[in-house]
């Protein structure tokens, strides 16, 4: 019995362009929200790495995929903050 897996196979060469966007991502988001509480970067790693992956697709391409996470900078902001309607 086959079974696919829901997870894509990366090369080593995309893992690798995957890792330098997650840091320009992360670089860009460090330099531009420089008053945020740094207690909290640990959760916005996580969930930018998550998206990283969920928006890269084979063949990666640094450019578009960075392009991508930039378009959704709102994913740092509310991966730790509450929300309203959470209550």
């Amino acid at each position: 019995m086959d079974s696919e897996s829901s997870t894509p196979a990366y090369d080593p060469l995309d893992l690798e362009i995957i890792d330098r966007v997650f840091e320009a991502a992360w670089a860009r988001f460090v330099a531009a929200a420089y008053d945020r509480d740094p207690g909290h970067d640990e959760a916005r790693m996580a969930a930018l790495h998550k998206w990283v992956f969920a928006l890269a697709s084979h063949p990666v391409e640094f450019d578009s995929l960075l392009e991508e996470i930039d378009s959704i900078p709102v994913v740092l902001q509310e991966s730790t903050e509450s929300r309203p309607d959470a209550a």
